[in-house]
């Protein structure tokens, strides 16, 4: 129950004030597995689109604004299959790290592909293996199949669900 209401809130101030939220120390942690390679994408500005059929991530995109490096990048993208998640909640995608050369000057936005249940609320995090923590990031616009968030890091991105009936239920 506890750990909805940190996914809610997330939801709601990183909505409103479009800056990430920290939920340290709440004892949530992934088992993962082996690092897969997607591909390497090298670009200034535009969208990586990962085409990859049979990989966890096909389908996800990264869109870069013009402005956000003042050079090409090379970028890495990779994911690691979330094995188990050791919370109420749950992991519905893999755990993705995109890496560049440089640090983004701005906001990007991901596109992750992943189904979320009709029953469950879903919201990208940041993820920390080491000190156990996550970070709630700005949600984007739905669209179906999809969880878009916007962030400045891009390293340890996870979609998180929670199932949306353990509110209702807790209401009476």
């Amino acid at each position: 129950m506890k750990r909805f209401f940190v996914l809610a809130a997330a939801c709601a101030v990183s909505l409103c004030l479009a800056a990430p939220l920290v939920a340290k120390d709440i004892g949530y942690y992934l088992e993962l597995g082996d690092q897969v390679v997607v591909g390497q994408y090298t670009l200034k500005e535009g969208v990586i689109r990962v085409e990859k059929s049979g990989s966890l991530i096909d389908g996800l995109q990264v869109v870069i604004p013009p402005g956000t490096f003042t050079q090409d990048q090379t970028f890495t993208v990779s994911y690691v299959k979330v094995k188990k998640s050791h919370v109420r909640d749950y992991a519905l995608s893999p755990l993705i790290s995109i890496t560049s050369d440089a640090d983004p000057s701005g906001m990007v936005i991901i596109k992750i592909p992943c189904r979320v249940p009709d029953n469950a609320a879903a919201m990208a995090f940041l993820y920390d293996a080491t000190d156990k923590f996550t970070e709630a990031l700005p949600s984007g616009p739905k669209e179906p199949g999809y969880v878009t968030a916007m962030t400045r890091v891009l390293r340890n991105i996870v979609v998180v669900g929670t199932k949306t009936t353990t509110v209702i239920n807790s209401k009476k």
